[in-house]
Parts: structure tokens; sequence; C-alpha cells
């Protein structure tokens, strides 16, 4: 919602009306009362009337494409969000296209288009959507507008019936990406937790910043719950922020050649890392809590990301 927000503002737009799709309702509550929308639903997969908008954005739940997850894509019910996105973007009833958006965005984990398997239910997924949309994809990865690195699949549709169809493409110049100490706040050093996990991770990361290549102090990130097959550690930017590794972030600092430091990033931090400013950040802190805000956060689209994908493509609709 910020996302189309300011790339609204950026092209001299205001924002009339925007439908926010939330299920938990404390979340619903903070965003409407704070952006003041004349309208909103708790859960699109169960809205029976689709009101008219110029353009739809939506991050399905990426567990059932994920690779951190069972990667059991349609058969895992939470993957009816995307299939019913799909399908009503797709349909052929003429009083449903009707009321179809003039543009739309997708975001997806990377496990989405990779493997075989994967690249086959993608391809007939774009299929269905083309049906009345002029549909292109891309991977974009948020480390080219933050210090952290999160790949994200992109599709972008514009309908057919619109004179700029063909029109859109993908930013191809990014911004100056501000170094990670930058966004870092002045809080005290710890000890990282003792259990087998997080010790493990913890030696994956000493070891990478103690590496005579690093200059001491270089910063990094690790998450100490990352699995031996997918070791999560850093330099300069933060690995991936997600729902579950999100309260397990840990900041690193080479102090000297023999020496790491170690602290949990703070709330602020992982905001910032996807994106968002201060005033957004302790809004939803005072209104969800810590705990809640850094899992909202983790879930979130990294907002510059998908705002410079609005952007390219709100002169399109």
């Amino acid at each position: 919602s910020l996302a189309v927000e300011n790339a609204a503002s950026a092209h001299g737009h205001t924002v009339d009306r925007l439908f926010v799709s939330e299920s938990d309702v404390v979340l619903l509550d903070w965003m409407t009362s704070r952006h003041q929308y004349k309208a909103s639903c708790t859960d699109v997969t169960k809205r029976k009337v689709t009101p008219k908008v110029r353009a739809f954005g939506a991050g399905c739940p990426c567990q059932p494409e994920s690779s951190m997850g069972a990667q059991n894509r349609g058969a895992d019910t939470r993957s009816g969000a995307l299939a019913t996105t799909v399908q009503w973007l797709g349909t052929t009833c003429e009083k449903k296209q009707s009321s179809l958006p003039n543009g739309f965005v997708l975001e997806q984990v990377k496990g989405f288009v990779r493997g075989e398997t994967a690249r086959r239910r993608f391809n007939g997924l774009l299929a269905i959507m083309r049906r009345n949309y002029v549909v292109k994809w891309a991977q974009l990865n948020s480390q080219h507008f933050v210090p952290q690195s999160r790949g994200r699949v992109y599709i972008v549709g514009v309908r057919k019936i619109l004179s700029t169809a063909n029109k859109f493409s993908f930013p191809t110049t990014f911004p100056t990406v501000p170094p990670l100490d930058t966004i870092l706040e002045s809080l005290p050093w710890c000890n990282p937790p003792t259990s087998i996990v997080a010790q493990r991770n913890v030696k994956i990361g000493e070891t990478m910043m103690l590496r005579p290549t690093t200059p001491v102090g270089t910063f990094g990130v690790c998450s100490l719950i990352a699995s031996p097959q997918r070791p999560a550690c850093t330099l300069r930017m933060s690995p991936c922020i997600t729902c579950t590794n999100a309260k397990e972030l840990w900041l690193m600092k080479k102090a000297s050649t023999t020496v790491v430091k170690w602290r949990a990033l703070d709330v602020v931090e992982i905001g910032k890392l996807q994106g968002f400013d201060n005033t957004t950040i302790t809004g939803l802190v005072s209104k969800v809590g810590i705990v809640k805000a850094k899992v909202a956060f983790g879930n979130s689209f990294t907002l510059p990301v998908m705002q410079a994908v609005v952007e390219q493509l709100l002169p399109c609709i």
C-alpha cells in the first residue's frame, strides 16, 4: 500500500481509494487508521465483489513455493490465494472482465520459477493471465535498493485493451544503496544464544568475519536459525529477511583481527532494511509490539523495490 501511494505521489497523482487485504485484524486496523483509506477488506480470497481498481498488487503466501518450505506448490492449501488471484486475472467471463484492474504486480520467492516442474507450472499460470493482460516478469534483488539480499520474482501485467499494454519495462537503473552501518542504532553488544543451532551459525559467521581479507570494522548480519544446508551470513548487508528469521537476525562487527562482536538486530533496523521510514516503523511497533512488528516486516514487500516497479507501471495504466 505504501509503495502504491509513494509511486502515485512521484507521478503527481493522489490515491482516491485503496483496498487493503489483510487477514490480521490488528495490522488491518493500523493500516486503515494510519492512511485513512476509504475502504478495506480482510481476505481477498473470500471477497465476493471485486471493486474496479486501476492497479492490483499481491504477495501470496510463499511457503508452497519456497525452498525453505515443503514446496508442495498447488497441493499446499496456502496456494489458494495465488490460484484465486490468477484465475480472477485470467477470467473469460465478460462481466468479470469489466471489473479487472488496468494493471497488476505479483511478487513471489525465487523458488516459484526454479526447476523444471516449477517453471512448467509457472508458465501455465502466465498463460491464464495472458488471456487478458500483456504479462512480463523478472527477478529483482533488494540489494540494489537497500543493504539486504532478497531476491524475488515480480510479475507485471497491463490490460491488452489499453494502448500502452506493451510499454511496461522493469527498472534498469537503481539508486545509491545506503551502507549497512548508516542504518544501525547505537545499541550495546552482547553474547549470542548458546543453542546448538545458534552456535553453529555463530561459528560460520565468525569464520567469515575473521578472514584476513575482511577489514577490521566491517559489519555483517547472520541468521542464527539458518539450516546447515542454507547458512545465512552476509558481509555489509543482511541476508533475506523473512517472517521466520526476522526475530533471529544478529549483527556482527569485526572488532579486531581475533574478535567479533554480536547483538540482535533491532526492530527499527529490520524495518529500515526493508526500506521503511522511522514514522512507519515506530507507528507499527506502538500498535502491535516489537516481536509482531519484526514478523510483519519480514512478511512485507521490500518497499523501494515494489515502489520502483509500480512507478514503471503507473504510466501504462
